[in-house]
């Protein structure tokens, strides 16, 4: 080859496309709405200390927020949220029915700012403790509240006894992405699970990554990953039954048993740390504690687990926790360059946008990146053919891997 451009010309060029190119993740990430808009996370990690009794420090496990309880849809009204679940309606105002007339009830409702559930209300008898008397005779100091008051974060899930399903997420019942189809305008098609009851959604608070079976590392983005749990009782089968979502595609189902829940507990702890394990083999930690003052009053661990009185706490191993959860999230490299990935192959769904929007945003990165190559192949035809074929296959995939929804073929 021979020729170039000039080099003053060039090198300007390349400066500015570097500025451009640097400027416009950072912009994304500063003002595209993440879960973790107006959370604490200071907050958060007290939360994750004191319900799982962890030394306080450095920890690999990042806590997923309780973002939505949604009925199941049923064939009239619906919704369908970033994560492709389609929803019969959402619970913004939840008062667990087992805590309802006693002197311990509460509520919580869901923040629309950014979708996380906190404590409306102080718990009764927030401030003194009770000293009672077990069975054996001994006295115990217990909180009779939650231990919240009104604003704090709702990360203690507990799941409405009065609202249990009477069947599991079976992959066999699964509707949507290649069965019926729910498609709107954007090319979306969210599908759904059968279950009765309520459905629990947990998210992370940012873009993370997470691993597989293998070590490898998972891109998880908040807005289009969940974990759904439901506490389901099936004849004589009782327990936990989840489904994972990561960055928006469905990684399957999995199940945690009552009889594995109550055998994992003795009389020298109220909390157990247990497993998921999903398609792929990635692995959620799924905390539940047991309530003090119910074992204080010398109930066993079964009779707790079947009258609602525990709570859960979701997290999954972050391979980059402290990246992610720091005050300068929006200016970590890694995240800037990983947003400048998604931004040139059309990811537009890691954002929450539109399709158009995505394009949009898309080309402003693009074309001052082909500008510079342009720029730097002028007087070679050589060069030139390249960074033609180049943007055109790059066209080319991005409109089939993000529009192809839209077209028949």
């Amino acid at each position: 080859m021979s020729g170039g451009a000039d080099s003053s010309f060039a090198f300007k060029t390349f400066i500015f496309s570097m500025v451009i190119l640097f400027v416009m993740p950072m912009m994304i990430n500063a003002f595209v709405p993440q879960l973790a808009d107006g959370l604490d996370q200071n907050e958060l990690m007290d939360d994750y200390y004191d319900f799982t009794g962890a030394a306080r420090g450095k920890t690999e496990e990042s806590v997923w927020v309780l973002t939505g309880i949604y009925t199941p849809y049923e064939g009239d009204s619906y919704g369908y949220t970033d994560d492709g679940w389609l929803y019969g309606s959402r619970v913004s105002y939840n008062r667990p029915t087992q805590y309802q007339d006693t002197n311990r009830e509460f509520d919580v409702i869901r923040d629309d700012k950014n979708g996380i559930y906190k404590y409306a209300t102080d718990s009764k008898d927030y401030s003194p403790d009770e000293t009672i008397t077990d069975k054996d005779g001994n006295n115990k100091t217990v909180n009779k509240g939650t231990g919240h008051k009104a604003g704090d974060l709702y990360t203690s899930v507990v799941f409405d006894k009065a609202y249990k399903s009477d069947i599991f997420f079976s992959t066999s019942l699964k509707y949507g992405q290649g069965g019926d189809r729910y498609s709107d305008v954007t090319g979306k098609e969210p599908f759904y699970y059968e279950y009765t009851g309520y459905r629990y959604a947990f998210q992370p608070t940012a873009d993370m990554y997470t691993v597989d079976a293998d070590g490898n590392k998972m891109n998880v983005t908040a807005t289009t990953s969940s974990l759904s749990l439901i506490w389901y009782s099936y004849y004589n089968s009782d327990g936990l039954s989840g489904q994972l979502v990561i960055s928006g595609n469905d990684s399957g189902v999995s199940y945690l048993t009552s009889d594995q829940i109550i055998r994992a507990f003795d009389s020298t702890t109220s909390t157990a740390r247990f497993e998921m394990t999903f398609n792929g083999g990635v692995k959620m930690g799924i905390y539940i504690k047991i309530d003090a003052y119910e074992l204080a009053q010398g109930h066993t661990v079964e009779y707790c687990y079947n009258q609602g009185f525990w709570s859960v706490m979701v997290t999954s191993i972050s391979t980059s926790f402290d990246a992610y959860s720091g005050t300068d999230f929006t200016l970590n490299i890694e995240n800037i360059f990983m947003t400048m990935v998604k931004l040139l192959t059309f990811d537009y769904a890691s954002f929450n946008m539109s399709p158009m929007m995505g394009m949009i945003c898309s080309f402003v990165i693009v074309i001052p990146l082909y500008a510079s190559l342009i720029a730097l192949a002028l007087g070679s035809w050589q060069a030139m053919a390249v960074v033609g074929i180049a943007g055109f296959v790059e066209t080319i995939a991005a409109v089939i891997t993000n529009w192809g929804g839209i077209f028949p073929w």
